[in-house]
């Protein structure tokens, strides 16, 4: 597949470019755009960056995947401008939140293209396969709870809980302040699984706990350890997950000892790797679906402290979407 990369930022430096690099086998980089012209060095690699606004329809014609990871504000023109180079023919990797609130009358816009997909890394972490393994060994049994102290941030916990429970979705959710410093936010999910995140997220010092039936997972304190061994492989109990050498390039040797919560920005690169050999294999990434639904969620927990999913607040009804491009229509004046 060849791919079109928009975005020079640190988010395709440090993880989509090393990411697609190391997928080589089904990814070939034909372009990288940003605002303007420069070089950047990644793995050795050099890429000369070009002018977005230089692009033309005949440049998007050898191109089958767009990568869009640009400020939020700056999305909804790169959209606009993709789609009138006819971006019908190409399909869309676009980075979380996909579109802020106030910009979601510009959804229609990702209609317009081939497939789209949300690069979320975090639905994608290495380790959620472990987990999964010890649900179906009978080790902890079906899930029932989870708790991501500092280890997890806004719409991206939103995703990593659905990744755990295949299938589930977001029933309910709201923020409480525990002190001036710290907040929890607390899920509830279909299939009987919820789960509490504790703000403000701080890798360094950060933990997660999960709960089966019949057992627990933790990447620290309490509980089966989940957790690195090296950096070839991932054990919890006699339950094993290999890494191979392009996860292990991506994980770095700086990750070797530290908890999974701590090594979590390198868990995200592999996580990207991932996610894209899902796509090249035809499984597809994280649906559109989900990441407006994380964002949306997120959205209104941030601003009200609440949120319920409803006729008039699930990004699946087409009442709540009408309402949505309303607000933003008004509000994004």
């Amino acid at each position: 597949m060849r791919v079109m990369i928009i975005g020079s930022g640190k988010r395709v430096r440090e993880t989509a470019l090393p990411a697609f690099l190391r997928a080589g086998e089904s990814y070939e980089i034909a372009a990288v755009c940003a605002r303007t012209a420069k070089e950047l060095v990644v793995d050795g690699r050099q890429f000369g960056v070009r002018p977005f606004e230089g692009v033309t329809a005949q440049d998007l014609g050898g191109v089958d995947l767009v990568y869009v990871a640009v400020g939020k504000a700056a999305t909804p023109e790169v959209l606009k401008r993709l789609v009138s180079l006819q971006a019908a023919r190409v399909d869309l990797l676009i980075d979380t939140p996909v579109l802020v609130f106030k910009h979601f009358r510009h959804t229609p816009l990702l209609a317009r293209f081939r497939n789209v997909w949300v690069a979320e890394d975090c639905a994608f972490l290495p380790w959620i396969p472990l987990v999964h393994g010890a649900v179906e060994s009978g080790i902890i049994g079906a899930l029932r709870s989870a708790t991501f102290d500092r280890s997890a941030y806004a719409y991206h916990a939103h995703a990593t809980l659905k990744a755990l429970v295949p299938g589930c979705s977001l029933l309910s959710a709201r923020r409480v302040q525990r002190s001036a410093q710290e907040s929890e936010r607390r899920f509830q999910f279909t299939r009987q699984w919820r789960a509490r995140v504790v703000d403000p997220r701080d890798y360094s010092s950060g933990r997660f706990r999960i709960e089966g039936e019949h057992g627990s997972l933790a990447d620290a304190g309490e509980g089966l350890r989940i957790g690195l061994e090296g950096i070839e492989r991932l054990r919890a109990g006699d339950l094993v997950h290999p890494l191979d050498e392009r996860e292990q390039a991506l994980l770095g040797e700086s990750s070797r000892g530290r908890s999974l919560t701590a090594a979590q920005e390198a868990m995200k690169r592999v996580g990207f790797l991932r996610l894209l050999r899902s796509i090249a294999s035809g499984r597809g990434g994280y649906s559109l679906r989900d990441g407006l639904d994380d964002m949306v969620s997120d959205y209104w927990l941030e601003k009200t402290g609440r949120w319920w999913a409803t006729p008039l607040t699930s990004v699946d009804s087409g009442l709540a979407r009408g309402i949505y491009r309303g607000i933003s229509r008004i509000g994004g004046r």
